[in-house]
């Protein structure tokens, strides 16, 4: 398309945007101390780190879960021999539905996304080492290329760098950054996938932010952001994700969004 038809076609999508808000005025409720503290965060730089918001004991009992739900195949889904999946986990599972119930993490979307909005499913992944994998999410990406998307995630094991641990570029969350690259790299604003080369161009003068952690930290973010489950080089990593969506997007493309994550398999 070229830089400036690409940056004309950036401005016009976030103008857009993936949130609408005709709907009905909506209050957001009313956070405490924690709850402020982390979607300050999230609005400034795209993410929040709660250390040891579970503690070892659970998580051992969410893996338990996990296992159980791959080995009776409950809605899975398989990449690459590595990426295990089950969107669903939540209904499942009252262990992992606890999870996507959070009353406080949900607050927190809902006053991110300036609407109601829920924890559509829990995704209850084991990704293992395999040879050639390209981690969790199957390599660089955003979620969308709309503004915005919420997610919080939590590591049910230790993550070092060997391990897959999450990473993302810095900036990336804003929407000035759709344009930013479309200007400055010519990268059309509708893509969503980069390549390892795309990543290392936008990712200059930025830090590409690692995340290695312990089991039961949680990590909440901005998934409009690039971002990635780095390749694994040995082991594994186990983490339950609550992907957050507007009641309105649900209602309205409920059954391709079940399809989608095969959330009735």
């Amino acid at each position: 398309m070229g830089r400036i038809a690409n940056t004309l076609s950036a401005a016009k999508i976030i103008g857009l945007s993936y949130l609408d808000h005709s709907g009905p005025r909506f209050i957001p409720p009313k956070l405490d101390d924690k709850g402020r503290e982390i979607l300050e965060a999230v609005k400034s730089k795209g993410y929040y780190v709660w250390k040891g918001f579970y503690t070892r004991e659970t998580c051992q009992e969410l893996i338990k879960e996990v296992d159980t739900l791959i080995e009776r195949k409950r809605g899975l889904k398989v990449y690459d021999d590595s990426d295990i999946r089950i969107y669903a986990g939540h209904k499942y599972s009252d262990k992992i539905n606890s999870f996507n119930k959070n009353e406080l993490l949900n607050d927190v979307a809902e006053n991110f996304l300036g609407m109601r909005a829920t924890a559509f499913f829990t995704l209850s992944a084991k990704i293992t080492y395999k040879e050639g994998n390209l981690g969790s999410g199957q390599g660089w990406h955003r979620d969308t290329y709309r503004p915005f998307q919420f997610k919080a995630m939590v590591y049910l094991t230790d993550v070092d760098e060997a391990s897959g641990p999450f990473e993302l570029i810095e900036g990336s969350h804003t929407k000035f950054s759709l344009i930013e690259y479309a200007a400055k790299n010519d990268i059309p604003p509708n893509q969503h996938r980069f390549t390892e080369k795309e990543v290392e161009v936008l990712s200059r003068g930025k830090e590409r932010r690692i995340f290695v952690g312990n089991a039961g930290d949680l990590i909440i973010f901005n998934s409009y952001c690039i971002h990635r489950g780095a390749p694994l080089k040995s082991g594994f990593r186990y983490a339950l994700t609550n992907y957050y969506y507007p009641i309105h997007v649900i209602e309205r493309n409920r059954e391709s969004l079940e399809k989608k994550f095969n959330l009735n398999g």
